[in-house]
């Protein structure tokens, strides 16, 4: 009995070795999925018709977005890219940065009812979003891609 529970523990590290890579580490595509998959999970379902009424209400949505990007920047900002992805990577993060930022003036501005500024900010978002999707599909990042 105690031989079978030393063989089963030994095969699963030897799974866990496989699929962390020869080096026994996990990837950097592996480490990137799980931070973005995490703040995904964070996300707050869509917004209600009720704060899609109104640019409050849009703002007040996008505040809480907006602390999540600010998770995930911070995460990925201390993952290593290997070096034939560390462009692509810098430039994901830089996005997403760059989405977060976006993202808390537009919550700023349409909570004090700016709508000027606040349309500029909702455009900005949007340029930043189709960086993040291109750089995290050239960089096999599906799930940063969401």
């Amino acid at each position: 009995m105690k031989r079978a529970r030393i063989l089963v523990v030994v095969g699963g590290l030897g799974l866990l070795l496989m699929a962390c890579g020869s080096s026994g580490k996990v990837s950097f595509t592996a480490q990137a999925n799980a931070i973005c998959t995490s703040g995904n999970a964070q996300a707050p379902p869509p917004a209600t018709a009720a704060q899609k009424a109104t640019l409050k209400g849009r703002g007040a949505y996008m505040s809480t977005v907006v602390g999540i990007l600010q998770g995930e920047v911070s995460k990925l900002e201390k993952l290593k890219a290997p070096p034939a992805k560390q462009a692509a990577y810098k430039n994901l993060v830089t996005a997403l940065a760059g989405m977060a930022t976006a993202g808390r003036h537009y919550a700023s501005d349409a909570q004090n009812n700016f709508t000027g500024p606040a349309e500029m900010e909702a455009s900005a978002l949007v340029s930043f979003e189709s960086s993040v999707h291109t750089e995290a599909s050239l960089l096999g990042l599906s799930q940063c891609a969401k």
